[in-house]
C-alpha cells in the first residue's frame, strides 16, 4: 500500500476507535470498517477501497507492518530495533540477518504491536520490565525496551 493510503488507513482506524462509543445498533467490526471506508473514501475505486479496508483491519486486529513478515514461512525471527524512534525491522532467514523495508509509522504504532503481542500472556515492556519473552503463533517473541 502506498504511503498516502497507509496514512489514510491510520486516520480512519483512529476515527473508527473514536466512533466506537457512538455506534448505534451493534454491527461487526468488519461491517463498521467497510461502512466507514464507503462513507469517508467513497470516491476511491473499489479495488483501492478494498486495500483500505484491509489496511484498517490489519491495524485493528494484527501487528501492522509485521503481518507480511509473520506470513512469510522463510522468516525464522523478526527483530525491531526501536532505539530513538519506531525503529528498523530485521529478519533472520536461514540463519542470516537481513534488513527489511518494513517500518512502523510512529512510536504509537510500535507500542500498539508490542501491547498486542504481550497482553494475552500478561506481560509488559517498560522501564521496570525492559525485556519480555512471549510466544506468538508458535514463534518466540522477545521484546527489549531501549
Amino acid at each position: 500500500m502506498d504511503p498516502a493510503l497507509e496514512d489514510l488507513a491510520s486516520r480512519l482506524r483512529d476515527r473508527l476507535l473514536a466512533e466506537a462509543g457512538d455506534a448505534g445498533p451493534p454491527a461487526s467490526l468488519p461491517e463498521r470498517i467497510r461502512a466507514l471506508v464507503d462513507r469517508e473514501a467513497g470516491l476511491l475505486d473499489a479495488a483501492t477501497r478494498e486495500l483500505l479496508v484491509a489496511g484498517i483491519a490489519r491495524r485493528s486486529f494484527g501487528l501492522g507492518p509485521l503481518e507480511p513478515l509473520l506470513a512469510d514461512p522463510d522468516v525464522d525471527e523478526i527483530m525491531v530495533n526501536g532505539a530513538g524512534g519506531p525503529g528498523t525491522v530485521w529478519v533472520e532467514r536461514a540463519g542470516r540477518l537481513e534488513p527489511t523495508a518494513v517500518a512502523f509509522a510512529d512510536e504509537a504504532q510500535l507500542r500498539h504491536a508490542i501491547e498486542r503481542i504481550l497482553a494475552p500472556v500478561g506481560r509488559r515492556v517498560d522501564e521496570a520490565e525492559p525485556l519480555a519473552d512471549a510466544r506468538l503463533a508458535d514463534r518466540t517473541c522477545r521484546m527489549r525496551r531501549s
